[in-house]
């Protein structure tokens, strides 16, 4: 049998760390047996070494504004620049990288596949009723901004009036070289198209401080394309309640703030909601109650966009009944009936308590303020969708609950149908008892 070739790679600056000396070796060949111990306990980086390697480092700086200062300026693109830059070497986005990880099977996604949706909900109408129906329950309340003002300040005030939280404030919380490195890598996230994330980066979801270290990079910069890497990461690698802080601090912002902008959802931040949704406690706790619960409401395009996804996207039945335990607990506003809707529409086999919750929720709009208001086509859609999935479910005395609800609030269109769902399942419980 042959002898093998010997391998002559050029070694990597890796490698050269590994050997402990400023200059290129050759590669050894694996020697068949293990080195003993006190071979091993060798391998580290001597001061020598280090100040070879520093004095190197110095000097090919040295060189390349030599060169950088003989050469004459040009002025550079926005364009040439992201490429040089994610041509460095240190970004991981050499020439002929290959972007495996970027490529996923994803569903097609068209921005405008939600704009009959958003058009029938829309409407001056339609609009007028939310507005009235907001107005009956105390109104908008103070704007985001206003709100998040007001938090800082409170958290400014307590720690001004505790020294110790002061002087733990005060001090530096990372070494420079450190907030230089993440600074650096928030650059690349800003630029970021395809291709490998830098292992500073990916090493963040492992860190204690997590939050403080990505706030060095500014996400509020990011790239679309880094926000949906940044969610895969950081949703696959921290538990739930660590993965709900990601998506409320990070994801949220950056949905309701594209969506507002640019009246669509970018369709890489459409995928990352999707990714999100892997962790199903995260997303309901870190985007849809905190969406549906801020004082600036939800409006309607978000809701269209959002629930969507719910749709789209296969979620335990545990964590949709919990959820929808949740939003009939809220005050009505566009946010929460269109997904209510949206859950009711994949017509899970829901707990008894939670189709109860439901049911009660539908009946409260004959109580005062809702008994003489008129309802938005959203709320008759999601009644009809209840008692189309769920009505073989209904106890008698539920049945006329809901007859009743519909002599109250009714739709040209759509009561008709409740009246049919529900009069068949009555005539059939009582053939049935």
């Amino acid at each position: 049998m042959p002898k093998a070739t010997k391998d002559r790679q050029r070694p990597s600056l890796g490698q050269v760390i590994e050997n402990g000396e400023g200059r290129f070796k050759p590669i050894k060949e694996k020697s068949a047996k293990y080195g003993s111990e006190d071979e091993e306990a060798t391998n580290y980086i001597d001061a020598a070494g280090s100040s070879k390697i520093l004095q190197l480092a110095r000097e090919q700086l040295a060189e390349e504004e030599e060169m950088g200062a003989a050469k004459p300026k040009k002025k550079s693109s926005k364009f040439e620049e992201r490429v040089i830059f994610r041509d460095s070497s240190e970004s991981g986005f050499a020439n002929g990288e290959s972007s495996e990880d970027n490529e996923d099977d994803y569903e097609d996604y068209d921005p405008e596949e939600f704009e009959d949706d958003i058009n029938a909900f829309g409407d001056s109408n339609e609009e007028m009723l939310f507005e009235n129906l907001l107005a009956q329950k105390g109104g908008l309340g103070e704007s985001l901004g206003s709100q998040i003002l007001n938090r800082i300040k409170i958290i400014e005030k307590k720690s001004l009036n505790d020294p110790d939280k002061r002087e733990v404030d005060s001090k530096p919380q990372f070494p420079p070289k450190v907030v230089e490195v993440y600074e650096k890598i928030g650059l690349l996230l800003s630029r970021y198209r395809s291709g490998r994330l830098p292992k500073a980066f990916k090493i963040i979801p492992s860190l204690k401080n997590w939050e403080s270290v990505v706030i060095l990079t500014s996400p509020q910069d990011w790239t679309p394309h880094s926000v949906l890497q940044a969610t895969k990461l950081f949703v696959s690698n921290l538990p739930p309640k660590e993965a709900q802080k990601f998506v409320y601090n990070v994801l949220l912002p950056r949905v309701r703030e594209d969506i507002s902008s640019n009246k669509v959802l970018n369709t890489h931040l459409y995928q990352a909601l999707m990714k999100s949704l892997y962790k199903p406690p995260a997303f309901f706790k870190g985007f849809l109650f905190p969406l549906c619960e801020e004082e600036e409401h939800c409006t309607i395009r978000e809701a269209v966009i959002v629930s969507s996804v719910l749709t789209k996207t296969s979620v335990p039945v545990l964590h949709s009944a919990a959820a929808l335990l949740r939003l009939v607990e809220l005050p009505y506003s566009p946010g929460p009936a269109i997904f209510i809707k949206a859950i009711l529409s994949k017509k899970y086999a829901l707990p008894k308590k939670v189709l109860d919750s439901v049911v009660d929720y539908f009946y409260s709009f004959t109580e005062p303020p809702y008994d003489t208001s008129k309802m938005p086509v959203v709320w008759h859609q999601g009644f009809l969708v209840l008692c189309q999935s769920y009505r073989e479910d209904f106890s008698h005395e539920q049945i006329n609950d809901l007859l009743k609800l519909a002599r109250f609030h009714t739709h040209d269109a759509i009561t008709p149908l409740i009246r049919r769902e529900l009069s068949a399942q009555k005539v059939e419980s009582m053939e049935n008892p």
